[in-house]
């Protein structure tokens, strides 16, 4: 019996320090905003998580094809923007996607992740785009 009181002590004191184990992200505390640019093409970017590891600030989020999709390859690239207030835009071309083929045993998603060695200020405005064509002829390059 007291085997079970310990199980379920340590199972409480995890769940309730769970929040302290995954701090909320950048985006989720409110300190940047992001944007993720879909176009009509495959695949879609779900969400885009932005959150400090180290002396880094981390970009990096999912790419996936519908269930029904027969494309299995990422052809593209994800084009990343980060707009700080009173600061020079910084801006991240071909940042990789991984795995770039999907093994046909496995789900159809992919994920892209992007840092750069800088603190990002509060209210910094980040834009996301898998334009999946070169970048001069992308309409997203500025």
């Amino acid at each position: 019996m007291q085997n079970y009181s310990v199980v379920s002590g340590l199972s409480l004191m995890f769940i309730l320090s769970g929040c302290s184990l995954f701090p909320p992200t950048l985006d989720e505390a409110g300190i940047v905003n992001v944007d993720i640019v879909q176009r009509e093409i495959l695949p879609d970017i779900s969400f885009v998580s932005v959150y400090r590891s180290s002396d880094k600030t981390v970009i990096r989020g999912p790419l996936k094809y519908p269930p029904w999709s027969w494309l299995r390859t990422f052809s593209g690239h994800i084009d990343i923007v980060l707009e700080p207030p009173n600061a020079e835009k910084i801006t991240l071309h071909d940042v990789a996607v991984r795995p770039k083929r999907l093994p046909k045993k496995r789900d159809r998603e992919a994920y892209f992740v992007a840092s750069i060695a800088t603190d990002v200020p509060r209210g910094t405005h980040i834009t996301v785009e898998y334009p999946d064509e070169d970048h001069e002829k992308s309409p997203f390059r500025h």
